[in-house]
């Protein structure tokens, strides 16, 4: 009888998967990280707080304070949705307030939850109600008056009532929701301070907040990235998330928007030291859909970018190799030709070439993706 495979141990026996970190932020990765609890309880989600549009950034003008709706939102996508789960408070987390009611209707319905007579709430256990109760009393006594309630997912309220509860830190109200819901992995900010990302473009013309250099609620920009930073006074990665970097089975940057998720979370300072302390392989996956960040930007510029951004930290000037293996299919990408080849043989980087086809040509399968990265996480 042979023996069974990394993929069906896994399979088998989640808590006992490997750990998968990925630099990811928006929604790019929530349904394979979804997917991926089925394979291992022990992946490690650090995701960007920059957002600046949306309802993220109502509570961002209202507050001083990281964008939590990407926290929230990954939270909810590894949530264990078993029996032994609770669901009733992932429901809850999840609702947003209508859009088409008064102001005052609205905030009459958050001051309903917060008391607990709201059903949503009448369902959840009291660990959940106390939590509730603790953190939109302090989101209610010190919103502004004009706060616009439209829309706002009541999840994000409760991770801003526990921002606020927990001086200005996340921490503490995001372990709290991954202990309610049973987070089958671990999700973190890469930092807590309020900033916002500047992109230069090649023309020299520089471009602040996350929303316009994603273009989701503006025009694209149209003009090559050729340098991201962070507003305000330099940002430094935690203990923490240090830990978690160094010490995961692999690391990964995965496809999204290229400078707003990926290379946003590589800025604060000390990340590129903890991913280049690591010994465990470091992979990029590049995108297969259209990122209108990456207007003219090269396969080979983004691993350059990358690899220059995680070795900004090294203090004597000379860059290491960041990146180990790009990670895709060849068959869905038209330049992964002889040269890029070359390329990466010149930078001792190594391509897996593997079939990650779906149903959709511009999106990779994540079962095949998932089982991929396992793959090189414990070969």
């Amino acid at each position: 009888m042979s023996e069974p495979s990394h993929i069906e141990i896994c399979l088998a026996d989640p808590s006992k998967g490997p750990s998968l970190l990925f630099f990811s932020g928006g929604s790019a990765l929530d349904k394979t990280s979804s997917l991926l609890t089925k394979y291992t309880h022990n992946s490690i989600h650090l995701l960007t707080p920059f957002d600046s549009g949306g309802s993220s950034a109502k509570l961002r003008k209202a507050f001083n304070m990281p964008a939590v709706g990407d926290l929230r939102a990954r939270l909810m996508a590894i949530a264990d949705d078993s029996l032994e789960g609770h669901p009733e408070a992932v429901a809850l987390f999840r609702y947003r307030l209508p859009t088409d009611q008064p102001q005052a209707t609205l905030k009459t319905l958050v001051e309903h939850l917060q008391s607990g007579e709201h059903p949503l709430v009448e369902a959840t256990s009291n660990t959940v109600k106390q939590l509730i109760e603790n953190n939109l009393r302090a989101f209610l006594d010190q919103v502004p008056n004009d706060f616009d309630y439209r829309g706002a997912s009541v999840g994000n309220l409760v991770i801003t009532g526990g921002y606020l509860n927990n001086h200005h830190t996340l921490t503490h109200v995001v372990d709290q929701i991954s202990e309610i819901v049973n987070a089958l992995g671990i999700v973190r900010t890469t930092t807590d301070d309020d900033l916002e990302l500047i992109a230069t473009l090649a023309n020299g013309t520089t471009v602040s907040g996350q929303h316009k250099i994603t273009a989701k609620e503006t025009r694209p920009l149209n003009r090559k990235i050729v340098n991201l930073m962070l507003s305000g006074p330099s940002s430094t990665l935690d203990v923490k998330n240090h830990a978690l970097i160094s010490d995961a089975d692999l690391i990964v940057f995965p496809p999204g928007s290229f400078f707003s998720s990926v290379i946003a979370n590589l800025l604060p300072t000390g990340t590129g030291n903890a991913i280049n302390e690591s010994a465990k392989p470091k992979v990029f996956i590049p995108n297969l859909g259209i990122d209108p960040e990456l207007h003219d930007t090269s396969l080979i510029e983004q691993i350059e970018l990358l690899n220059h951004t995680i070795n900004k930290d090294l203090s004597d000037g000379k860059e290491t190799k960041a990146i180990d293996m790009v990670l895709t299919d060849s068959t869905l990408r038209s330049d992964i030709d002889q040269a890029f080849k070359d390329y990466l043989f010149s930078k001792q980087i190594r391509l897996v070439d593997v079939d990650l086809r779906g149903n959709h040509p511009l999106q990779y399968d994540e079962r095949k993706l998932i089982e991929a990265l396992i793959n090189v996480a414990v070969s």
